[in-house]
């Protein structure tokens, strides 16, 4: 997902990510000139530091449910495998969703 979608999911600007993601406290990928957040890395930030000045519990309990459906539903359709090219996988769910 982009930064700014990932932001606004963890509730913080997208001058906080980008500093997070600088720092190393997330792991971003650059495609092209691009980065993006992986939804399990996103998962895992969440719960290795809840950061509970920025998200409510109620909101961060909810975005761990929906991370979880996410990478549930990527790893069904690789047959397991997340280390396959989820991108392609991600673009087809979106094209679902529509």
């Amino acid at each position: 997902m982009s930064v700014p979608e990932a932001a606004r999911r963890l509730g913080v600007s997208n001058s906080t990510l980008w500093r997070w993601l600088k720092e190393g406290k997330i792991r971003g990928l650059k495609v092209g000139s691009l980065r993006k957040i992986r939804v399990e890395d996103l998962s895992q930030v969440v719960r290795e530091d809840p950061i509970p000045y920025a998200v409510p519990t109620s909101t961060r309990d909810r975005l761990l449910e929906e991370m979880d459906t996410h990478v549930d539903r990527i790893r069904q359709r690789l047959g397991g495998n997340l280390a396959s090219d989820s991108a392609e996988v991600i673009r087809e769910m979106r094209e679902e969703r529509r």
